[in-house]
């Protein structure tokens, strides 16, 4: 090979290390913030954050586009803690965050409204269908996020039943008598209704409060009540059926979102609407493993009888009713998003120990 060739063939080498890097011409790496209140094992839809969303965010974009998307992820509150993470995404301190609904009871009224239609489906499948048809169909619910907050609603994802752990045993609701239960938010309301004394708490002083006595129950789903270990000192799980509860959403900063290419943009978008379908089906797989590791950690199972069930949904509050005309008085779509939350759960299958039914609500 003459020396005039090699020299040209050089050169061209080194235009092409120059112009490509290590991948397709124009790839960049765009780095995201991912925060969550909850450590990672926290549950199904805090684990798949990373495990599923992040993930699949990252591999579709490498193969996709040539892009690089590299996660920061701060978890047990490290950016945002309880009531935080709705401001963190606004003002940019994460790029992407799992919103827990009912710890932000001013901005997000209605996104809590599975705490207000109590002893829904727990088929957490036919609960995620249904509520991304009503995110669907009720455009607020989307929108308030770009409007209002600076941020693109990605899911809305479920969480598995509620149901009631406790030091003492209970059959009947005249067994709360006396007893301080815990809660957040709107299902405290829940807790009034049978009897206890309610108090307002979150999961991170759950185990100290139980054990040093403050209150001797909680309101609390099966994920939460294995990973932090609950049962330590409430050793008496009770199932209730309070339902399924579309009551976390997964967002991302607006001006972050739009700084993206659009290939990758829309990656993002399917990943998200399949998170929280993995969810789903993550907590229907899961749910039947957690009960048997209950019951190999000598857990006092027990299921609340349908009389007491009935019962107890007649004693609560009217919450429908009351939550839809609360978030009209605000300007707020009540009446068209918990009449049409109950009339597909009815359309679902599910049969309420009470017939909920939303005043002025004539269907969509």
């Amino acid at each position: 090979m003459g020396r005039k060739k090699l020299v040209t063939l050089m050169l061209a080498a080194t235009m092409a290390v120059l112009l490509l890097g290590n991948g397709p011409a124009g790839a960049e790496t765009f780095r995201l913030t991912f925060g969550s209140v909850y450590p990672l094992k926290a549950g199904v839809w805090n684990i798949l954050t990373k495990d599923f969303l992040a993930a699949e965010i990252t591999k579709r974009v490498a193969a996709q586009t040539g892009h690089e998307i590299k996660w920061t992820f701060a978890y047990a509150g490290a950016v945002a803690k309880h009531g935080e993470v709705l401001e963190a995404v606004q003002k940019g301190l994460l790029d992407v965050g799992l919103i827990t609904t009912p710890f932000e009871p001013a901005k997000l009224f209605l996104h809590s409204l599975g705490y207000y239609v109590p002893f829904a489906s727990v088929d957490t499948v036919l609960v995620n269908k249904i509520t991304n048809q009503l995110f669907d169909e009720v455009p607020y619910l989307r929108e308030v996020y770009e409007k209002e907050y600076g941020q693109k609603l990605l899911a809305p994802a479920v969480i598995d039943s509620y149901h009631m752990i406790t030091k003492f045993p209970w059959q009947k609701l005249a067994d709360f008598q006396g007893h301080k239960i815990a809660g957040a938010g709107a299902n405290l309301e829940w807790i009034k209704a049978c009897g206890a004394v309610p108090v307002q708490s979150n999961l991170a002083e759950a185990y100290t409060s139980l054990q040093t006595g403050v209150y001797e129950g909680w309101i609390m789903i099966v994920d939460a009540t294995l990973s932090y270990k609950l049962y330590e000192p409430a050793p008496y799980y009770t199932f209730c059926d309070f339902g399924s509860n579309p009551a976390t959403n997964i967002t991302i900063n607006h001006a972050k979102f739009n700084s993206l290419p659009k290939e990758v943009q829309a990656i993002i978008v399917q990943v998200g609407r399949e998170y929280s379908e993995e969810v789903a089906k993550g907590l229907l797989k899961v749910r039947e493993q957690n009960i048997q590791k209950m019951k190999d950690l000598k857990i006092n199972l027990a299921t609340v009888p349908w009389d007491q069930k009935v019962a107890w949904a007649k004693a609560m509050p009217d919450q429908p009713n009351e939550r839809a005309k609360e978030a009209e008085s605000k300007g707020l779509p009540g009446i068209k998003v918990m009449g049409r939350y109950i009339e597909l759960m009815e359309q679902g299958g599910h049969k309420f120990p009470r017939a909920w039914k939303v005043e002025g609500y004539s269907g969509l």
